[in-house]
């Protein structure tokens, strides 16, 4: 976010749920990793996310966030 211009938005795509399908079959420092991810991004999307849309066509089906500064 330091990186994004006042009123610039970024867009990305994430897979839905491969981070949590990965979560329940990783080991231990791999959990642990992943939970981290998920709470660093939603440290980013919950003051920045202004849309989210869903791609059910793409294999597989993903989220494409887009936030705002």
């Amino acid at each position: 976010m330091n990186l994004l211009k006042p009123d610039g938005t970024l867009s990305f795509f994430e897979y839905i749920a491969v981070r949590r399908a990965r979560t329940l079959i990783s080991g231990r420092a791999e959990r642990t990793r992943l939970r981290g991810i998920g709470k660093a991004m939603q440290a980013v999307f919950d003051p920045h996310e202004f849309a989210r849309d869903a791609v059910w066509l793409n294999a597989p089906p993903a989220w494409v966030h887009h936030v705002r500064k």
